[in-house]
């Protein structure tokens, strides 16, 4: 009866041990040295705006990339929000213009 056995072993890999009550502490994709960003996307866009200037300033072009891209994400949220609150109170004049006034003349 190797079953018997067998059924007290522990499965899946061996010797490592897992965190109590099964939560995972720590966010293993953030940068340790990095600040954490905080608040509503207008707040978290100009934050990453702002640490992007400042990583050109001091040169990091790579860093500036890193920070702009993350500010382009928050810029696109807010403007899928303002989208949105157009829509749903019926001022959709501009939708679809890309930006233009709405203005024939133009």
């Amino acid at each position: 009866m190797k079953h018997e056995s067998n059924a007290k072993r522990p499965r899946g890999r061996g010797g490592q041990k897992r965190p109590s009550g099964g939560i995972r502490r720590g966010n293993n994709r953030r940068n340790a040295s990095e600040p954490a960003v905080r608040g509503d996307p207008r707040q978290v866009f100009e934050k990453y705006t702002a640490m992007a200037h400042d990583a050109s300033t001091a040169g990091d072009l790579v860093a500036m990339e890193y920070y702009l891209q993350h500010a382009e994400h928050y810029y696109r949220v807010l403007q899928g929000r303002r989208d949105n609150s157009n829509g749903a109170t019926g001022n959709s004049a501009n939708s679809g213009n890309s930006g233009n006034s709405g203005n024939p003349s133009d």
